[in-house]
């Protein structure tokens, strides 16, 4: 069975200061993982694994309503040091908005779905919005020195709710978010 992901993407600012981090960190590390796989800057909400994802989409259209508000603040650098392959992120500010958007995603996938990857699941989720992926020892260091020399905080919106499937990835479906007017 394949494995999908439900994730935000952040706004063309925010895209944008990203993504000069991440090529800076693929060019001085030779990391093109990212590059390679097409994978835009995002926060995962949930990860799972399912025959089919079609029972998802009216669920996930409604769901994309609720995020016209949402903030993101990315304030600090985060390692997930797991092995064989590290991960290098920017790690946002956990508030009360991005726990209830978490927690309500996997209150509606649960009416459709059984098998969460627990890492993705509530208390274990740590959101994050990967400057690398799959980082070799080798590649850690000038990485990490790339990340804290390039990032400072950043507050985003969110652009889209996208429903991807992993391994290889591929974008299923977006829904576009378009913010509230004040």
């Amino acid at each position: 069975m394949p494995d999908y992901a439900v994730l935000v993407y952040l706004d063309s600012v925010s895209e944008k200061e990203i993504r000069k981090i991440q090529s800076e960190a693929s060019r001085v590390s030779d990391n093109t993982y990212l590059f390679d796989n097409h994978i835009r800057p995002h926060i995962t909400l949930s990860i799972f694994t399912k025959d089919e994802y079609q029972d998802l989409i009216v669920d996930l259209s409604s769901f994309a309503d609720h995020l016209r508000n949402i903030r993101i603040s990315l304030s600090s650098i985060g390692i997930f040091n797991t092995v064989p392959a590290a991960v290098v992120n920017l790690l946002p500010v956990v508030t009360d908005d991005l726990t209830q958007i978490h927690k309500s995603l996997h209150d509606n996938l649960a009416r459709h779905i059984t098998d969460f990857n627990p890492y993705y699941e509530q208390p274990n989720w740590v959101p994050h919005c990967a400057v690398a992926v799959n980082i070799s020892p080798d590649e850690l260091m000038s990485i990490v020195e790339t990340a804290c020399r390039m990032f400072t905080p950043m507050v985003c919106g969110i652009s889209a709710l996208s429903l991807v499937e992993c391994n290889p990835y591929r974008e299923v479906m977006d829904w576009k978010i378009i913010p509230a007017t004040s």
